[in-house]
């Protein structure tokens, strides 16, 4: 089961949404566009200045994320780069990481593996004596996606260097609701949605 209008959930006094508008505006940029499938009436005023709506066909839960930033890129260069930040995805960090993802030109920020899910327990062939020996491996979160215009055309954008970062807490059910508010505050939430 998901984690309905988490973006719009209250969390430290305002909402996913809000973090991550304020967020994207300390960095500063030469634009910020908040698309979503709620409706402009449902969203905190803070992103009214940003909205743009998204057509009904790009709403689906299972629409690629490509497909939306090509919408938003339509009146941007090839070169332009766009900084993909998801209200869903909460690190207290992250305009410092963005920062340094923008500095580095890495394709995106990355999670750390717990040891116990290492992916070299999952791959055939010589297995390792003890898992402390291994070096730790990342995965990609949804904190953070920097990709070129002009990258969109292909079908793996994001693909590139990523900057391992620990903390993320990427919010897709009820049970990482209560681990973001358990690990960075956060008023009590019924479930209910807002």
């Amino acid at each position: 089961m998901g984690c309905p209008r988490k973006s719009l959930r209250p969390f430290n006094r305002t909402t996913l949404l809000e973090h991550a508008i304020h967020d994207a505006e300390q960095l500063a940029p030469a634009g910020i566009v908040v698309t979503t499938d709620y409706r402009l009436d449902e969203l905190p005023e803070a992103a009214h200045p940003y909205w743009e709506e998204r057509p009904a066909h790009l709403c689906g839960h299972d629409t690629p994320m490509t497909l939306v930033l090509k919408l938003v890129s339509r009146s941007m260069y090839p070169m332009d780069t766009i900084l993909l930040m998801q209200p869903n995805c909460y690190h207290p960090e992250r305009v410092k990481l963005a920062r340094r993802v923008l500095r580095e030109r890495a394709a995106g920020t990355s999670v750390r593996y717990p040891d116990f899910w290492h992916p070299a327990y999952a791959i055939g062939g010589k297995m390792p004596k003890t898992r402390q020996s291994l070096e730790p491996a990342y995965r990609p979160d949804g904190l953070l996606y920097r990709v070129r215009v002009g990258s969109l055309l292909l079908i793996h954008p994001f693909e590139g260097t990523y900057v391992p970062v620990e903390g993320t807490v990427n919010v897709d059910t009820e049970q990482d609701w209560f681990r973001l508010q358990g690990r960075y505050g956060g008023e009590p939430h019924d479930g209910l949605g807002v």
